[in-house]
């Protein structure tokens, strides 16, 4: 939920909040009962409205944007004007379901790639090589890293599912702006959280959980700050492969062979994605052949950000991309 304040209107994103009841064909929210937004301050709990979130149609109408008027309000303005004040979704049930937090990070980088061995602070994301940092808000105001409290940065490995990794600490002194950076050496998907505290505040309770078994569940899964970072594998050397290794754009030399291309990077998709194999036969080299040119386009990085960029996974390491690639150069030049 994102709230803001315009005097004496309090303005809230609900787009993101509520849960689907996907047990219909209209989608509607599930309704589970009465949620009234309240604020804590100046010794007070105020009721702001209740929210009619079970009203699909009219949420659906408004974009989930719900103005609340407050002028009204005697016990909403007195909380209002602790400096300190504080919001919550109260339900009649389950109590507390969503409460503000002294602060919020926030980043344009959710979903980053790296490369194994690679650079530990440069990233892939939306097809482009950057930084990864966050910012941090508490209380609506965006924090510079003179008025941040250290932050503390935690990694979890999430796979394999069934035995996932416990939170450790990157980092207990980021700062705001500042490149996140990561130890790249073992490939793998990791999520990253943040924490960050000063005198008299404390994280949620039991924030970070120990286990990505937890972490993955609500409420943290819905509600905690999180970058999803996959490492791609690079364990391999390929250059014995390629007429000239250093060229920017290799050509495969005569070592390379679809047996190799097979064995190295496309029997992965042809085992886990076998509705491509109607299409393309991934196993067979006759059938691979014709489309050199075309799996030349769809790799291209610059096609990263369309439906036409393939893998649609985007999980192909670079090593494995130029060692494809290099192979379609051969086949071209042979024709």
């Amino acid at each position: 939920t994102v709230l803001q304040r315009f005097d004496n209107r309090i303005s809230v994103d609900f787009s993101g909040t509520f849960p689907d009841y996907y047990k219909t064909t209209t989608n509607d929210k599930y309704d589970f009962g009465r949620c009234d937004l309240v604020v804590d301050g100046a010794g007070i709990t105020a009721t702001i409205g209740v929210v009619p979130y079970a009203d699909t149609a009219a949420g659906d109408a408004a974009g989930w944007l719900f103005d609340f008027d407050i002028s009204q309000n005697a016990d909403a303005q007195k909380a209002l004007g602790d400096a300190n004040a504080s919001f919550r979704l109260v339900n009649a049930t389950w109590g507390t379901v969503l409460g503000e937090t002294d602060f919020y990070f926030v980043t344009n980088e959710q979903a980053i790639y790296a490369e194994q061995h690679g650079p530990g602070d440069c990233f892939v994301n939306q097809g482009k090589e950057t930084r990864a940092s966050v910012g941090v808000f508490s209380r609506g105001k965006l924090l510079t890293p003179k008025e941040c409290p250290p932050v503390t940065v935690w990694q979890y490995r999430s796979v394999p599912m069934q035995d996932p990794g416990n939170a450790i600490v990157l980092t207990s002194s980021y700062s705001p702006g500042d490149p996140i950076a990561v130890d790249t050496s073992q490939p793998g998907n990791f999520a990253l959280t943040f924490t960050a505290a000063v005198a008299g505040t404390v994280p949620p309770a039991g924030y970070p959980p120990k286990s990505y078994g937890t972490f993955m569940n609500p409420p943290w899964v819905t509600n905690a700050p999180a970058i999803s970072l996959r490492i791609l594998p690079n364990d391999e050397d390929f250059s014995q492969y390629y007429v000239y290794p250093i060229a920017k754009e290799p050509v495969g030399n005569r070592a390379l062979t679809f047996d190799v291309v097979y064995a190295k990077v496309l029997r992965t998709y042809y085992l886990l994605y076998p509705a491509m194999n109607k299409i393309i036969d991934l196993s067979s080299e006759a059938a691979v052949k014709p489309f050199a040119q075309q799996i030349l386009d769809a790799t291209d990085m610059k096609m990263w950000m369309t439906t036409h960029y393939m893998p649609r996974t985007r999980d192909m390491s670079q090593s494995r991309r130029t060692l494809l690639r290099a192979w379609c150069h051969k086949v071209l030049r042979a024709r």
